[in-house]
């Protein structure tokens, strides 16, 4: 190259290879100089894209989640097929079907992103056991979910109890519980096909090669009709997805499930109580396998999706708050209470707790001197231990996760801001309360395989990888909310305006007024300014002031005594006292139609039904009354109802949406009840497509190839770019250019000067954080032509050789070099490593006259 390069600006990155082409991203204008009629720029070579997808499933399981698991696993091929092989786009933007698992797309339409050719998919569950003193010397009363009772089979032919899947990933699949081949052994599965895209890179174990044809899941339970082959991608996930089932504990850590596999640095094996009169709870060890599993599922390069599938609130207490007695919350009876050898619940909270939570006197009327109580606390009568509840009555611990500070004066359980961050920030503390801050292992640039690491220490991403607060980290929330809520609206750019409004998708993003009828203006600080009354957790029936058109039906007041579909969201209310001894339920924010009827007699859903003619007369937490439930069959000839399940439900989800919220553009939120239930193979308002759909319209944004802002001039007789270079610099100590591989000695000495220059100034202007590149081996990368959407490498060379090209026309090209652009610069063989900074230098002829 005989052109002499002027300095303009260096800015530094790392590539991101997508397969074997990888796309190259120019940001700054171009700046002319008219007495020399030349155009000088030097640009990063970076994609917004990524080549990695890492995607987590929290799926709840427990009771009444099992025809939640089916609709999801009915969702699955749409959101697996559509990341393998994605939408083909006109120019119009309308679907002209999809592309080839190689990018392939018909004339005239555009792959909406490159495919993923490496993907992870992994679950974990909301089962973390009780933290209720099991174990504990001097414990009383029982503990809903014992770990000791893992696995049991209470009666034959039930599925067993799964009080406690520690946070591990699972690989349970069907109705026996059998595990799917290709995921193990760390139970995850991962897609990594025979294409050209997928070439150059690392095969992840275990490999799944082929993608299966859809399996629909046809009936209420779970039993698999057809069994999917899950020796495919889709058919595998789909079975280990209905295999998580609904046996599980019922005090659900759905945001701690997901954080003490991904986020802890130090995940604890057990939990342990102290021989005191009041136990006091700490952690044990570290629970190697998911430092094992979280090794190899989580890439420090990849985009993360956590996925949270639940049908109420986090109800996940933390054992080691309040000085280690935090556990008393998860079990029946309660310590210091009078009667905690009979066991006597929580204590109350004072007096203005129930107007003012956040007032500094409200607190636990258990920590007041005996004179305090008096004046601060008002007596429960009817409870026969002063001011402490019954459980059985005021008290179901079951029930206890909801307004604490506003009933019991405390705030026991693990606030929403412990996930926002986690999801967020790169700094996390450790699981032990002894103070230190570590590295979140989220952006850490890599992770260890044991404990014999130091956990808290980890290296973190500097400027490649997953960054804090960068766009590679999405969190999606389908759980409780009415599909109402977040629903379109005829003629509104999302709905047809000939739609009805029950028949129209999902809205794409979410506005501060949909927020506030979602969670009210202030959820965490008790302000529900705004909110819809569904969304308002409570065990007694709510109503809800609407204006109201003429002749309108207000649905806002369907109590107890009105027909079971006053509310086309809830049914209606419900009275949830027990045979008048206490609440034992809360209201529902919505209710769905099954498809097919669910019988409750069935052994298979023994303590996961919500239509049971009686129950056990000491069964805690008490089971929602038939009588009072919209949910079941109504007997013909008497007002009672029969064991046949109608409906499913979920309740307010108010931290799992408050963390969406708080993700803003990388939060997604979608109803667990669905806006069709009726299974159709080209319905997209089935079930949880809507769902699906949007966490991957909302993945996208970081799946596709940023296009560059401008042409650059390809000689017509070299078929290169004659005035560029690529530069390519070394973060890895290298100290020679490999021209085996396409590097070699930068051919200007000028350019190659003033390159280094502008990356020691902006070292320097960004507070010299690391080693200064300019010190760093720089070398100059082949120019090579172009063929068919993809750099040709020179016969005779080195089959891994790592030039790069620029192509015109890409936007319907038959290739991962597309991506909608009309012009690209690619790489050979995936390029550039991702500790090497490749930057495009370029002097641009101008033609006479251009003026400049």
């Amino acid at each position: 190259m005989s052109q002499t390069l002027k300095r303009a600006g260096a800015m530094t990155g790392t590539v991101l290879g997508l397969g074997v082409l990888a796309a190259g991203c120019l940001t700054r204008p171009v700046v002319s100089y008219t007495p020399t009629l030349k155009t000088n720029f030097t640009d990063q070579l970076s994609n917004t894209s990524v080549d990695k997808v890492d995607i987590l499933f929290m799926i709840d399981n427990s009771a009444s989640m099992g025809d939640k698991q089916v609709l999801l696993a009915d969702a699955v091929p749409d959101m697996l097929t559509r990341l393998v092989t994605p939408n083909c786009i006109d120019a119009q933007g309308n679907i002209q079907g999809s592309a080839t698992q190689a990018g392939v797309c018909p004339a005239g339409s555009a792959v909406e992103f490159p495919p993923v050719h490496d993907m992870h998919i992994g679950i974990v569950s909301s089962s973390l056991g009780g933290r209720g003193g099991a174990g504990a010397a001097n414990y009383n009363g029982s503990d809903e979910c014992n770990p000791s009772a893992d696995n049991t089979v209470v009666t034959t032919g039930l599925t067993p109890q799964h009080n406690n899947d520690k946070g591990e990933l699972l690989n349970r699949a069907g109705e026996d519980e059998h595990s799917v081949q290709i995921a193990q052994t760390d139970n995850y599965l991962a897609w990594f096909p025979a294409t050209a895209g997928a070439a150059g890179s690392t095969a992840p174990q275990p490999p799944v090669t082929t993608v299966g044809a859809a399996n629909q899941y046809t009936v209420a339970d779970t039993t698999l009709n057809p069994s999917p082959d899950d020796t495919t991608l889709i058919g595998a996930f789909q079975d280990m997805v209905v295999g998580v089932h609904e046996q599980g504990c019922g005090y659900e850590a759905q945001l701690e499930g997901w954080y003490h596999f991904l986020i802890e640095p130090n995940p604890y094996a057990s939990i342990v109580y102290s021989s005191a009169s009041v136990p006091i709870a700490s952690y044990q060890g570290v629970d190697q396998t998911i430092l094992k599993q979280r090794h190899d599922f989580l890439r420090p390069d990849s985009l993360v999706a956590v996925i949270v599938v639940t049908d109420e609130n986090h109800s996940a207490g933390d054992p080691l708050s309040l000085d280690g007695e935090g556990w008393a919350f998860e079990n029946t009876a309660f310590p210091y209470s009078p009667g905690w050898d009979l066991g006597y619940g929580a204590a109350e909270g004072t007096k203005v707790c129930a107007t003012n939570p956040l007032d500094p006197g409200c607190v636990s009327c258990a920590t007041l001197s005996t004179a305090d109580r008096a004046s601060q606390c008002q007596d429960q009568s009817d409870s026969g231990a002063g001011i402490y509840y019954v459980p059985i009555k005021y008290d179901i611990p079951n029930l206890r996760f909801f307004h604490e500070r506003q009933r019991f004066g405390i705030d026991y359980h693990y606030p929403p801001s412990r996930y926002i961050n986690a999801l967020q920030n790169g700094i996390v503390p450790d699981q032990s309360y002894t103070g230190a801050q570590c590295t979140n292992p989220l952006f850490a640039a890599s992770l260890p395989t044991s404990s014999t690491a130091e956990l808290c220490k980890l290296t973190p991403n500097s400027t490649s990888g997953r960054l804090p607060g960068g766009n590679l980290v999405y969190y999606a929330a389908i759980t409780g909310v009415p599909h109402q809520l977040i629903q379109a609206t005829p003629g509104d750019g999302t709905c047809a305006a000939t739609s009805a409004k029950a028949d129209c998708p999902q809205k794409p993003l979410l506005t501060a007024a949909d927020w506030q009828l979602i969670i009210g203006q202030d959820p965490i600080n008790y302000n529900f300014t705004g909110v819809d009354f569904h969304m308002l957790e409570s065990w007694a029936p709510r109503t809800q002031a609407v204006a109201q058109a003429a002749g309108a039906v207000n649905y806002s007041n369907c109590p107890p005594t009105a027909s079971d579909t006053c509310d086309p969201i809830n049914g209606r209310e419900y009275d949830t006292t027990y045979l008048q001894q206490g609440y034992a339920d809360l209201e529902y924010a919505c209710t769905f139609q099954f498809a097919q009827p669910k019988n409750c007699d069935s052994p298979q859903y023994a303590g996961a039904c919500d239509c049971l003619a009686s129950a056990p007369a000491d069964a805690v937490p008490l089971p929602p009354p038939n009588s009072g439930s919209s949910l079941c069959q109504v007997n013909p000839g008497d007002a009672g109802y029969s064991d046949t399940q109608l409906y499913g439900k979920a309740y307010p989800s108010i931290d799992e949406l408050y963390v969406a919220q708080q993700m803003g553009q990388y939060g997604i939120v979608s109803s667990l009840c669905p806006i069709h239930t009726q299974y159709s193979q080209t319905d997209p308002l089935y079930g949880y497509r809507p769902a699906v759909n949007a966490i991957v319209d909302r993945l996208k944004a970081a799946l596709q190839v940023s296009c560059p802002p401008h042409k650059l001039t390809l000689d017509p007789d070299s078929g290169k770019v004659d005035d560029c270079l690529v530069l390519a610099t070394f973060n890895d100590g290298t100290t020679s250019c490999n021209e085996t591989l396409g590097y070699s000695n930068v051919s200007s000495a000028e350019a190659l000067a003033d390159f280094q220059a502008n990356q020691h100034n902006t070292w320097v202007a960004n507070g010299q954080v690391g080693k200064d590149p300019s010190l760093e081996l720089t070398c100059q990368l082949g120019s090579l032509t172009a063929a068919g959407g993809a750099c040709q490498i020179p016969q005779n060379a080195d089959p891994n050789y790592q030039g790069w090209c620029y192509v015109e026309n890409t936007g319907t090209a038959s290739s991962d070099a597309g991506g909608g652009c009309s012009y690209q610069i690619l790489f050979a063989n995936g390029g550039p490593a991702k500790d090497v900074t490749v930057s495009l230098t370029c002097v641009e002829q101008a033609s006479i006259g251009d003026g400049g």
